[in-house]
């Protein structure tokens, strides 16, 4: 069939019919169904693989019927498949921010106890918090006429209430504590939160962040200066400012209506508010608008906050950002982040935001270390590490100025103190040349002491694994209890894990398979697996833990490999230059990241040898790997001995030891 138009000919084959007529009945794209699902479509097409969702394909694609995505969500919504992954988007179940406020408030206890409370937790959330706003605001001396119009705006269906809340649940007026923050997200299913890239922030890394944000400022400068957080939530960041900043130098933007109304009646109960034109500052600089989208609505001196991470844009959205922003290179996904750091930029003197630790390093995030380093310069990074509770992801405050002229950068480090104190602990800090960054990586883990040691380790000839050695990752199974076993079965071998490898030692025997590539969800070619003398290392490590295989061992995604091809150098050299100390060290000092990743081995510089002291260190490296598990004195001796190998390999000396044995 053909269709003619006055300058094109197009002629369409029968499977376009056939999708078009799909498209517009009752099938959906994996796109689609990733999106109804709330799983990714790298999931939905596994699922598809694996049987688990019924599915027809033409051409290259996939097509679900709407009562097979239907029959899969009512299953999803019934068991526990989901709530056993890491994406928990279709959860929407109430649960408790811990470390939004402290666990030693008052109204930490008495919001717990109400969200626990079956009648009271199903009620509307607008009516509750309606209720205990204007609880808070008469506990602050507000009247009742601000108070009325302050929450005028809430979708507040009848002001009664299941019981009498106040005095089997009392809230307390807590001093820039955010009180209707905590009983907000509480009530707020965790869906919501997932799919806006909102997270709540711990009160303490707030108090972290606000320090950081006036650290070089000096107090009788606080009050003439102009505040925004652009994705101000509840207001939890603007709450914990320097008490002597005047109202009308406070200001907030989110896209949640909700969230602004409690905004400012935060602010007006830490301000007293009295009169109508403190009440029209209120609503006038706190707004509900979409800060990346809207025009510029005043220019502030500095901006703080935590914007979202991985807000998901539509494609309209994702079309006006490519026009839009230059840190997003128009590829991918655009990161929201990002994003706020560039805006914020452009309005900003200075911005100080609580950001993933990954915006330090990733490639991924290139676009917007260069929009810094073209436009600004960095202050100061601080890692906090893990803040969120049952959030994996490694959090760093960064502080960045237009108008700084600052030659020297600060880098600190702290750690989360126990549960019950909830607090952070500065562990050490120390200030470096701004030329140590770039927008390639702005990690700054080394002092000035320890970076001499990284500039020696690389200032000796040497060699890259980049370019000189195949890669690849181990079997990513879909689901290991369908193909892996526990005990070996009829045809089985066994299969690695990460856990299996220890510097130097591979054991085998944990785990079995079938070797069935079409079974996988992702498997390299089998002759990386079956390749002599390749080098498994463990990938969820803070170093590299190498260890030599013989046998054409199987691994799980855990266990990933490497075959070196460096002409004239013996891959047990490879092995013990990997797991030295040294190298050990330099890894540390140029990556913070609980994964060991390709691009970083590619770029730890092995030292050239001379032959014969090669082929010492591989015989020893060999010997040890040989070694039963049990030989704790002879591998202390051999490690030692292959460290000391290593150090002069770098030109290191006693006092560079000291500090490599010390940190």
């Amino acid at each position: 069939m053909i269709s003619h138009c006055p300058k094109y000919c197009f002629t369409f084959s029968p499977h376009f019919w056939i999708i078009l007529i799909m498209e517009k009945s009752e099938h959906l794209s994996v796109s689609e169904v990733s999106e109804i699902l709330g799983i990714s479509p790298a999931t939905v097409k596994n699922w598809i693989k694996l049987g688990k969702l019924s599915a027809v394909k033409f051409g290259a694609s996939f097509w679900v019927s709407k009562s097979e995505v239907e029959r899969i969500s009512l299953a999803l919504d019934s068991s526990d498949l989901l709530r056993q992954r890491r994406n928990k988007s279709r959860l929407s179940s109430n649960f408790i921010p811990k470390s939004y406020i402290s666990n030693s408030s008052p109204n930490y206890k008495t919001i717990k106890a109400l969200i626990c409370d079956k009648e009271i937790s199903n009620y509307p959330i607008d009516s509750l918090l309606y209720y205990y706003a204007g609880i808070l605001m008469e506990l602050a001396g507000i009247n009742r006429e601000l108070s009325d119009s302050l929450t005028q705006d809430l979708n507040v269906t009848s002001t009664d209430t299941p019981c009498d809340l106040a005095s089997e649940y009392p809230l307390l007026l807590v001093d820039s504590e955010d009180t209707l923050g905590m009983l907000y997200l509480s009530l707020r299913g965790l869906q919501a939160k997932k799919s806006t890239g909102a997270y709540y922030t711990p009160f303490f890394v707030v108090d972290e962040l606000i320090n950081e944000a006036f650290s070089s400022k000096a107090t009788t400068d606080y009050a003439s200066k102009s505040y925004i957080d652009p994705a101000c939530g509840t207001g939890n960041f603007l709450l914990r400012l320097p008490d002597n900043i005047p109202l009308a130098n406070i200001h907030g933007a989110d896209i949640d209506k909700t969230a602004v109304i409690l905004c400012r009646i935060n602010i007006a109960i830490k301000y007293h508010i009295t009169s109508w034109s403190e009440l029209e500052v209120l609503t006038n600089n706190i707004v509900c608008r979409d800060f990346l989208f809207s025009p510029a609505n005043g220019y502030y001196n500095v901006t703080l906050g935590n914007p979202p991470w991985g807000y998901a844009f539509s494609k309209d959205s994702t079309a006006l950002i490519r026009h839009t922003f230059s840190s997003f290179s128009g590829t991918g996904k655009p990161e929201s982040f990002s994003l706020f750091i560039e805006k914020s930029l452009k309005e900003s003197d200075e911005v100080t935001f609580l950001l993933p630790e990954t915006i330090l390093g990733s490639d991924y995030h290139l676009g917007i270390r260069k929009f810094i380093t073209d436009n600004a310069n960095v202050v100061s990074i601080s890692y906090l590490g893990e803040v969120f509770d049952k959030v994996q992801c490694p959090s760093v405050i960064m502080r960045i100025s237009r108008i700084s002229t600052s030659n020297s950068i600060k880098s600190s480090f702290y750690k989360k103190e126990s549960k019950i104190c909830r607090s952070l602990s500065l562990v050490k800090s120390f200030n470096v040349p701004k030329t140590r960054i770039g927008s390639d990586n702005f990690n700054i883990l080394a002092d000035n002491d320890e970076y001499s040691i990284l500039t020696k380790m690389t200032s000796v000839p040497h060699f890259y694994l980049e370019g000189n050695a195949d890669f690849a990752l181990g079997i990513v199974t879909g689901g290991n209890s369908n193909v892996v076993f526990e005990t070996a079965v009829k045809g089985s071998e066994p299969i690695i894990k990460g856990k299996d490898i220890t510097k130097y030692r591979i054991t085998s025997g944990h785990a079995y398979t079938v070797f069935a590539p079409e079974k996988y969800q992702q498997v390299a070619p089998e002759s990386y697996y079956r390749a002599p003398n390749k080098l498994f290392y463990r990938f969820i490590a803070g170093e590299p833990i190498v260890a030599l295989d013989d046998k054409g061992l199987l691994s799980l995604n855990s266990a990933n490999i490497i075959i070196p091809h460096v002409q004239g150098y013996d891959n047990a050299y490879i092995m013990a230059v990997l797991n030295s100390s040294a190298v050990s060290f330099y890894y540390r000092h140029i990556c913070k990241n609980m994964k060991v990743l390709r691009s970083v081995l590619e770029k730890l510089p092995i030292p050239v040898c001379a032959p014969e002291v090669m082929k010492e260190i591989s015989e020893l490296a060999a010997k040890l790997s040989s070694l039963p598990e049990n030989c704790a004195d002879s591998d202390k001796y051999i490690i030692k001995r292959l460290d000391n190998y290593v150090n002069k390999l770098y030109n290191l000396n006693a006092a560079d030891e000291k500090i490599i044995t010390e940190r």
